[in-house]
């Protein structure tokens, strides 16, 4: 990853979303974890969305 700091702090993101995915998960019961393995999830929250995607804008 040399020269790409962007990509090692998006990993690091993406490891506290999983921390996050696994907090939902165990608190509330639902599927997070199965719906990110599909790809889709209907019930993700927008903000999160733009946590994982910085570089997009508003």
């Amino acid at each position: 990853m040399a020269g790409r700091p962007a990509i090692e702090s998006r990993q690091e993101n993406s490891v506290r979303l999983t921390g996050r995915v696994k907090w939902f998960n165990n608190t509330k019961g639902y599927g997070f974890i199965q719906q990110l393995r599909c790809g889709r999830s209907p019930g993700w929250p927008r903000g999160l969305a733009r946590a994982r995607r910085p570089h997009a804008g508003p």
